[in-house]
């Protein structure tokens, strides 16, 4: 998960174009140059919807 500042445009999308999406805004979180600030988390889903295999929890690679 990822959080950044909604006022920094270019962040949300980029961060959409490489797969992330929105799951929450927490809003007027902190006080900061003089304004209320925001904060938006995303997230990208790091595999398919099927349950984990043994190679996606790093066995057989020599890490478990």
């Amino acid at each position: 998960m990822r959080r950044h500042h909604p006022a920094q445009r270019r962040e949300p999308r980029a961060a959409r174009a490489l797969g992330f999406e929105t799951v929450g805004t927490y809003r007027r979180i902190g006080w900061k140059h003089g304004r209320w600030r925001d904060v938006t988390w995303v997230q990208k889903p790091l595999g398919g919807d099927g349950p984990p295999t043994a190679e996606s929890q790093g066995q057989g690679q020599g890490l478990g």
